[in-house]
């Protein structure tokens, strides 16, 4: 489970998707995470903090975390690199760096869910 602030929200090219630029913390260093999300689904603004779990798809899908958050997406691990994380849910994606790529250690085509939550 990853929590974080987001720090910026980009709807500039289109109307129900919009980018979350958010700031990460981690023990020894920081990281960032860019992750698209529809927001005529899953309204956020800049400023909120988000609960994020990432999960092997592969794994049975967990009732307890359908009714514990909010908006759920599926996807697939597209490119790895020693820092980054790059992730695609159905044209929506995410960019893990820094200690939020640590966090996730998924190899290239690896199955994904992402549950997120404003809290």
């Amino acid at each position: 489970m990853l929590r974080t602030k987001v720090t910026a929200v980009s709807n500039e090219h289109h109307t129900r998707v919009s980018r979350l630029t958010c700031r990460l913390r981690g023990k020894r260093d920081e990281g960032s995470l860019m992750i698209d999300v529809h927001t005529g689904v899953f309204p956020v603004t800049n400023g909120s903090t988000l609960e994020i779990v990432l999960v092997s798809s592969e794994k049975d899908d967990d009732r307890r975390l359908r009714e514990t958050y909010e908006y759920m997406m599926r996807g697939q691990v597209l490119h790895v690199e020693k820092d980054r994380l790059y992730v695609s849910f159905s044209g929506l994606m995410m960019c893990a760096q820094g200690c939020a790529r640590r966090e996730m250690a998924w190899m290239r085509g690896s199955r994904v869910c992402c549950y997120l939550r404003v809290v």
